[in-house]
């Protein structure tokens, strides 16, 4: 779910139900925040609360017996809502409550992958400090006009697929695997040529020592479909990128 359609589904539920929310709060202390009460836009209570990243009502309603790792229809928790959104006031209510960071969503994605898919970057901040292993490969698999299948990203390359160069940062900064590949053998530096990404990103995995020789070894032999070799040509055909990814070996 991108965070377009996320902003939206906020909206919504604002003017819907979050009032009826706040109300259970304040209106009497004989009555209690109802975590079972009705979705809206298929988000429970908690993840409304989430969404608006409101701690002292999010605390409230798992204090009332609100499930944590309950889910959306697409497999989302208040957890990768809080991750998609960058709620950061709410996530250590949701982790110290229980709420597990490995689960998926139906889109393959966990958390710390919604928080870089999203650019997220206060909440990846917080989630790779407990990460056990931030390359670890989704189960994504990704495809964009004019560039090939990709399956299996880690996060840096979920970030880089989504131009979020600040998660980018975020992610080299916390020691990520900067050559690490997905199960479709693509390195960051490969999916941020293939995508069209920004100079910015590019220089940003260069200096984290990306291998530039995997883009002239890709034009022959990589993940991409068959017949596409012209593609990846065309990409290095850039001139802002081409000095930058000319190696010796590369062509």
């Amino acid at each position: 779910m991108s965070k377009r359609v996320l902003a939206a589904a906020v909206g919504a539920m604002l003017l819907v139900g979050a009032l009826t929310l706040i109300v259970a709060l304040t209106a009497s202390e004989s009555e209690q925040v109802d975590p079972g009460g009705p979705r809206v836009n298929g988000f429970t209570p908690l993840m409304q609360a989430v969404l608006s990243d409101d701690p002292t009502l999010t605390a409230a309603l798992i204090d009332a017996g609100a499930d944590v790792d309950e889910r959306t229809l697409e497999g989302l928790t208040a957890l990768h809502l809080a991750a998609s959104v960058d709620a950061n006031a709410v996530l250590d209510l949701l982790l110290d409550s229980g709420a597990d960071p490995t689960l998926r969503s139906t889109n393959g994605m966990n958390a710390l992958e919604h928080a870089a898919a999203t650019g997220s970057v206060h909440v990846l901040g917080a989630l790779v400090a407990d990460s056990p292993d931030i390359d670890a490969r989704s189960e994504v698999v990704t495809q964009g006009h004019g560039y090939p299948i990709d399956r299996g990203s880690t996060a840096l390359g979920i970030a880089v697929r989504s131009g979020q160069t600040e998660a980018v940062e975020v992610l080299l900064s916390a020691g990520a695997d900067v050559d690490a590949t997905s199960d479709s053998g693509n390195t960051a530096l490969l999916l941020a040529v293939y995508s069209d990404q920004s100079v910015e990103m590019v220089t940003m995995l260069l200096a984290a020592g990306a291998d530039r020789a995997v883009i002239g070894r890709c034009v022959e032999r990589c993940s991409a479909p068959p017949g596409d070799a012209a593609a990846w040509a065309d990409r290095l055909e850039r001139q802002e990128l081409e000095p930058l990814l000319r190696t010796d070996d590369a062509g």
